[in-house]
């Protein structure tokens, strides 16, 4: 697991999410908020943490799948380098993909 301060990733609201998240107390989170109340940069943020964590693969879908590359794959670019560890993942952009280098 990586350290980092929680805080500087998203906003004090899903704090909670984030704790549970990470010390793996649940399988399943609800997220309420409204748009911009920071759910996406959070889930951004825990999917990371996960990969890097675990040795899995995590599948990020969209209703609409040309806005893809401006939202879900841009979220966890963001969160990657928000976390500081960009030196340890590959960007591709066709197929749009993030690999962790370990």
């Amino acid at each position: 697991m990586i350290t980092v301060d929680p805080i500087k990733l998203h906003s004090q609201h899903f704090l909670e999410v984030w704790v549970k998240a990470v010390g793996n107390e649940a399988l399943r989170y609800v997220c309420k908020g409204g748009r911009g109340s920071g759910k996406s940069t959070m889930i951004a943020a825990i999917i990371i943490e996960e990969v890097m964590s675990n040795p899995t693969t995590a599948l990020c879908v969209r209703k609409v799948a040309h806005t893809l590359e401006e939202s879900v794959y841009e979220e966890r670019k963001n969160a990657i380098d928000r976390m500081g560890v960009t030196h340890l993942w590959r960007t591709y952009k066709s197929p749009l993909r993030l690999t962790y280098k370990k």
